[in-house]
């Protein structure tokens, strides 16, 4: 698996940028960013799906996560985009101090991390139509969040978002859940997140 692929040390000679994942601290996610990362890939592959699957549009869901882009399955582009969402944080890093303590930010970091799993795409073959896909998830993997914090969603809100992501749309419920649940906040909280989202879709 990946964790043992990590600690073997092929995916830091492989890909060297995901080596400084383990130094960053992971902001109001806790622990390092590649510990968060791999919270999320967890929370996808173990729980989120099959609570998304339960829903009334679960098969729908099924049916789409089965399906395909390019040669290889969105299940699988999914996990692949879920490793590299936040790779770009290591280059974003800031702090600003606040009342309360210093704060962690890494602004514009999914800009980054799509320009870094892009290159990497390319370097592993991924065709045009699969590299696109994946780049697009990684770039836009925080705007499902930001869209839901007012509910209900005005529906030219909406159109913008499917306007811009197309079907990637779908996939971004997928990986919002997995990544809001890789989350320190209290487990009230994370659900109350996760429902905000659901709630949006």
């Amino acid at each position: 698996g990946i964790k043992e692929m990590w600690e073997d040390g092929v995916l830091v000679a492989l890909f060297p940028e995901m080596h400084l994942m383990s130094f960053v601290g992971g902001g109001a996610f806790g622990g390092t960013v590649w510990e968060h990362t791999l919270c999320a890939l967890k929370n996808y592959e173990e729980s989120v799906k099959e609570r998304l699957f339960q829903t009334s549009f679960g098969d729908r869901l099924r049916e789409y996560l089965d399906g395909k882009v390019g040669a290889v399955r969105r299940d699988v582009l999914m996990k692949f985009a879920l490793l590299w969402h936040d790779v770009g944080k290591p280059f974003t890093y800031g702090e600003v101090r606040t009342e309360d303590g210093v704060r962690l930010t890494f602004h514009e970091h999914q800009k980054w991390s799509a320009a870094i799993v892009e290159r990497y795409c390319e370097f592993l073959r991924f065709s045009r139509q699969e590299r696109r896909w994946v780049v697009k998830l990684v770039e836009h993997h925080m705007r499902l969040g930001f869209l839901v914090r007012n509910l209900p969603i005005p529906p030219k809100h909406l159109y913008r978002y499917f306007r811009d992501l197309g079907e990637v749309g779908i996939a971004l419920l997928f990986h919002s859940v997995a990544d809001v649940e890789a989350h320190s906040l209290s487990e009230e909280r994370v659900r109350e997140r996760r429902e905000q989202i659901l709630r949006g879709i």
